[in-house]
């Protein structure tokens, strides 16, 4: 379980604090629990209807930072999220970005839900057989933000409520390089396939 975050003097400092600004967005990503960082976290409690001050209790962190891994196999600890890629998600200043976690499993691993919520996209790409890309599974949790799995076969349908945990795809097969599933939170549906509007998926799994 998360440590309690407080209003405290000095501040109160680390990665769950970091790990917050970060999913909250409009914030620098310094770990220090400040007035700014205090306004976000009233705000998004007011807009959840949490009662309360500037504190996030432990089950209000695990609403807003907590997820299953979707696979079992290994995490790497890097994240490739700010990575300059020319196919990735563009940003304002105009460079794309790989905005995502690649997870590598072999082809077949079954790929999980990493939160409950309702499935919004499930394609199967036409090259499935023996795709680059494969095809999607999006999911819309309760809070409003994407979850997009790449790279896989969905085993789910659109329309779907499903768990946290729950199969809904599988990874797709490679004709070259490791198979794996880009993973991708978006803050909310609306702001699209946008760098700005995306959250490093790595602060959710370590």
């Amino acid at each position: 379980m998360r440590r309690r975050l407080r209003l405290v003097t000095p501040y109160l400092r680390g990665a769950d604090v970091a790990a917050v600004q970060q999913v909250l967005g409009g914030l620098a990503v310094d770990g220090i629990y400040g007035p700014l960082t205090a306004a976000r976290v009233r705000d998004w409690k007011r807009a959840h209807g949490l009662p309360g001050p500037e504190v996030l209790e432990p089950q209000e962190q695990t609403l807003l930072l907590g997820a299953v891994r979707p696979l079992d196999t290994p995490l790497a600890p890097h994240s490739e999220f700010a990575v300059r890629m020319p196919h990735g998600a563009p940003a304002a200043d105009g460079v794309r970005y790989h905005a995502a976690k690649d997870w590598f499993a072999p082809a077949g691993t079954p790929v999980r839900a990493p939160v409950a919520g309702s499935v919004i996209e499930a394609r199967r790409d036409s090259r499935s057989a023996g795709p680059v890309f494969g095809g999607t599974v999006k999911l819309q949790d309760g809070l409003g933000r994407v979850w997009a799995l790449r790279h896989v076969d969905p085993r789910t349908a659109v329309g779907r409520r499903v768990r946290g945990g729950e199969v809904v795809a599988s990874v797709a097969r490679w004709d070259s390089g490791s198979p794996h599933v880009h993973v991708e939170v978006w803050r909310t549906l609306a702001g699209g396939y946008r760098y700005e509007n995306m959250i490093d998926p790595i602060v959710f799994f370590r």
